[in-house]
């Protein structure tokens, strides 16, 4: 697969090689849960990321993606309840004929070696969005999407998981089909809003 790819506007559509980017996705899944900030800094620093100024739980990797390709959120400022992980460049969407064919692979290849470490996980497509979920033994999940040229992963701890179920039969027990779609689009908003707002400083 090719990991860089030149495109008409001049710019490079770039893929995180896959052996870099699952050991990013296992060192912090498999982490011992809770994790701390102070942790979670810790592995930033492992890796060799530097944090946005205003923003330290905002990460600049070294996978040339882009600014800003990683980051962390809290419960509370002291716990982390989820990591996102950038595996593709973006790129303008008059482009999605060239970058989509190569985020297909992408997302196939990261799928592929993430079933061979964890088995098989659950896959769906939702508002656009392709999706292959795993969860893990010690509580925590691993979910790798792609829309338009995006690839990306989340983790979320134990304790989102423990959250998102109650949730999720919340929304069996009360709300409408409708209801719970415009819920799950939150997660993956549309490819065409991400762009303007990633193109701005965060």
């Amino acid at each position: 697969m090719d990991y860089d790819i030149s495109l008409p506007d001049g710019s490079t559509y770039r893929i995180v090689p896959v052996q870099q980017g699952i050991e990013v996705i296992r060192t912090w899944s498999e982490h011992p849960w809770p994790m701390t900030t102070t942790q979670a800094f810790a592995l930033r620093d492992h890796f060799g990321w530097t944090s946005f100024p205003a923003r330290e739980n905002i990460f600049t990797t070294n996978h040339n993606t882009r600014d800003y390709d990683a980051s962390f959120t809290t419960i509370d400022d002291a716990t982390v309840s989820s990591f996102n992980l950038t595996l593709t460049s973006f790129a303008p969407e008059e482009l999605d004929p060239i970058t989509q064919p190569a985020a297909q692979a992408a997302y196939n290849a990261y799928t592929t070696a993430l079933t061979k470490l964890y088995g098989p996980g659950s896959s769906e497509t939702s508002q656009g969005v392709t999706s292959t979920t795993w969860h893990l033994p010690n509580g925590a999940s691993i979910d790798v999407g792609t829309i338009g040229s995006l690839v990306a992963s989340t983790i979320e701890s134990p304790e989102a998981n423990e959250d998102a179920a109650g949730e999720e039969r919340y929304f069996d027990e009360y709300m409408t089909e409708e209801e719970e779609a415009r819920e799950v689009s939150l997660r993956y908003p549309d490819y065409q809003r991400r762009q303007q707002r990633d193109s701005r400083q965060p």
